[in-house]
């Protein structure tokens, strides 16, 4: 627009210019030769050559504020398209994530039930081929029952491991939980094995401790395989000591053992799903592999973690935290 109104301008000027006779005129061989001097004509001529100017620019900026727009539209369109890439790039890649641990979940399941399988297959052939003594016979269906019931104790944290990742963030609705009730619970249970090995079982809990947002019965899980791992894994006339205290908005529990420790190699993993450390193997070969990876993920899924600090020969010591649930609510446990 602004070029449309200097193109006005210095035609009218030159018309006036002209008209004065300030500039001289030269007029084309159109025998038309005084109509520079006559007004009417002239702001017929420039009214008309101002008006096409003026459209001129006019369509001219309004294809441009069109074609501008189409550009600023394909800008975001294009945008928008790198946006959807990305996201179907992102999900594309957690189903590849989510079927490669699909496999592996059903590789390492596979592989932890055949074992067992095959010792009770073995077992009841032997006993059904009549060649063994009652004695005998006795002695491997024995044998057969502990390979079921290891296979069951797999087949049940399997399914505790399943509930437990499908379990979503914890709703305004679920009650509160008091983590002391229940590691007295659980401490009543584990009792009974830690005087068999003659293990000292001690509980420094502190007084008044605030709720947390959690499910009762995963908790329990929590506590249950903490504890009768640094059970399992300390020798006799050894030491297990649990504890559960407040640390500013968070609740911090520790379990603590004399045991045989976790070699450095093995920290990073313990908290994976069916490993289980070398030495962890040799002194106790039946085993899951999957209480502390569903350790992890409980407090993880109520807004904890946990960690290990463990040396070969001198114990280990497993740390978790949890916040501590708002004033208000109901407390179980």
């Amino acid at each position: 627009m602004l070029s449309g109104k200097l193109a006005t301008l210095l035609i009218i000027a030159v018309g006036v210019l002209e008209y004065t006779q300030i500039l001289p005129h030269y007029a084309l061989p159109t025998g038309l030769t005084g109509l520079y001097r006559q007004g009417v004509y002239l702001l017929l001529a420039t009214t008309t050559l101002t008006l096409t100017l003026f459209l001129v620019a006019y369509l001219t900026t309004s294809i441009a504020a069109r074609l501008r727009e189409r550009d600023r539209e394909l800008v975001e369109s294009m945008r928008l398209s790198l946006a959807k890439s990305e996201e179907l790039q992102m999900a594309n890649e957690r189903l590849q994530a989510i079927d490669s641990e699909r496999t592996r979940f059903m590789v390492l399941v596979t592989h932890e039930l055949r074992a067992p399988v095959s010792t009770i297959y073995s077992c009841l052939e032997l006993a059904l081929s009549g060649y063994a003594s009652p004695e005998k016979a006795r002695e491997v269906l024995t044998r057969a029952q502990s390979r079921a019931t290891e296979m069951l104790n797999f087949i049940a944290d399997l399914l505790s491991l399943n509930r437990i990742r499908g379990q979503a963030a914890p709703p305004e609705t679920v009650p509160l939980v008091q983590l002391e009730g229940l590691l007295q619970d659980v401490l009543s249970l584990v009792r009974v094995e830690a005087e068999r090995k003659e293990i000292f079982l001690g509980a420094n809990v502190a007084p008044d401790l605030p709720p947390v947002r959690a499910l009762p019965e995963q908790m329990k899980l929590v506590w249950t395989n903490l504890l009768s791992n640094a059970i399992k894994y300390t020798p006799e006339y050894g030491i297990v000591q649990v504890s559960l205290s407040q640390d500013g908005e968070n609740l911090v529990g520790t379990v603590r053992d004399t045991g045989i420790g976790i070699a450095a190699d093995d920290l990073p993993r313990v908290f994976g799903e069916f490993y289980r450390a070398g030495n962890a193997r040799l002194v106790s070969p039946i085993g899951t592999g999957v209480g502390l990876s569903i350790v992890r993920r409980v407090l993880e899924n109520w807004g904890g973690k946990i960690w290990v600090e463990s040396e070969p020969g001198l114990g280990t010591k497993f740390t978790f935290v949890l916040p501590r649930a708002e004033p208000g609510g109901r407390g179980i446990g």
